[in-house]
């Protein structure tokens, strides 16, 4: 049995590092001195280590995976200016994507508008707040997607190429509108193995131009592989 303040801290820290609790190591004694405060209990004293502990997890997942999206730039929905915005872009909106039920439900979202309207604010940050409330993404242009699913065609493994796809939540694009992209992409997934789940959808987060001076309004659409 441990009996003295400086031991208990001792084995704190060595337990903290060979059981990888960094946040119980780090938070223990302040946790200690709030529960003696508060006349805490063991029980609840434990409770809070290990609280603390999950959310510094949590944390730290959420911001590898951003990292592993590879925005270019962060940005947050809940900065967009919808004053400044077009009328179309509103605050049941922005929540609605902050939510990301069409995610759940496989359906791809295109953001429609000319330039300085606010698509790529809005198309990025969808892909922020769906990594931060645990999806996996990545962040693509639209050349450097075609030219993957290109060079995985010609090598003939477009199944490998999709199946480390397959783990992604979502994939954020600047424009696949085109008929040449859309071409490139439906080649490779129809070449791709028998043995694939063919009911998987390719989930994407699209952003083009309009040639008619459309504001950007987030049209749903369903793209079946």
């Amino acid at each position: 049995m441990i009996t003295s303040v400086d031991a208990a801290v001792a084995a704190i820290n060595a337990a903290g590092v060979d059981l990888r609790l960094p946040a119980i190591r780090k938070e223990s004694a302040r946790i200690a001195d709030e529960a003696a405060r508060e006349n805490l209990d063991y029980l609840p004293f434990l409770a809070e280590c290990l609280a603390a502990e999950i959310d510094a997890r949590t944390q730290r997942r959420m911001e590898r995976r951003l990292l592993e999206a590879k925005f270019p730039r962060m940005k947050k929905l809940e900065d967009f200016n919808i004053e400044a915005g077009p009328k179309a872009v509103t605050s049941a909106l922005l929540g609605a994507l902050r939510e990301g039920a069409f995610i759940e439900a496989g359906t791809p979202l295109v953001f429609l508008g000319d330039s300085g309207t606010g698509k790529s604010h809005l198309l990025i940050g969808t892909g922020v707040a769906a990594a931060r409330a645990g999806k996996r993404v990545r962040y693509v242009t639209t050349a450097a997607l075609v030219n993957e699913l290109s060079e995985a065609a010609d090598d003939k493994c477009c199944h490998a190429l999709l199946h480390a796809m397959a783990g992604l939540t979502c994939c954020v694009s600047t424009s696949l509108a085109t008929c040449n992209s859309t071409r490139v992409v439906l080649s490779c997934c129809s070449k791709s193995s028998p043995n694939a789940k063919r009911n998987r959808r390719l989930l994407l987060l699209q952003m083009h131009h309009s040639a008619s001076g459309v504001a950007p309004s987030p049209t749903l659409v369903s793209w079946q592989l």
